[in-house]
């Protein structure tokens, strides 16, 4: 899977969960800030959703600094599993 098809996927997820369209000038926007303002609950169903749809455990390492914050984020910390994945 390339990195737009997972883009593409965690787009969809949004859309799916909160009803926000997320357009290419968001992908780098904080997921709770002014734009999208999803909340911490919000942000546990879309790391349950990710760890579902890509079938990938996400360690706590991955979330440091912030990483799950943003689309782009998400879309890097699923790549780098998958490939990991792929490897083993």
């Amino acid at each position: 899977m390339t990195s737009d098809e997972i883009k593409q996927n965690v787009i969809e997820l949004i859309y799916k969960l909160f009803f926000i369209k997320v357009s290419g000038d968001m992908e780098d926007e904080w997921l709770t800030g002014e734009k999208m303002k999803l909340d911490g609950i919000q942000m546990v169903y879309l790391f349950d959703a990710v760890e579902k749809k890509f079938d990938i455990h996400i360690p706590p390492e991955k979330l440091e600094n912030y990483a799950f914050a943003t689309v782009n984020g998400i879309v890097k910390i699923v790549c780098d599993l998958l490939q990991r994945n792929e490897l083993n």
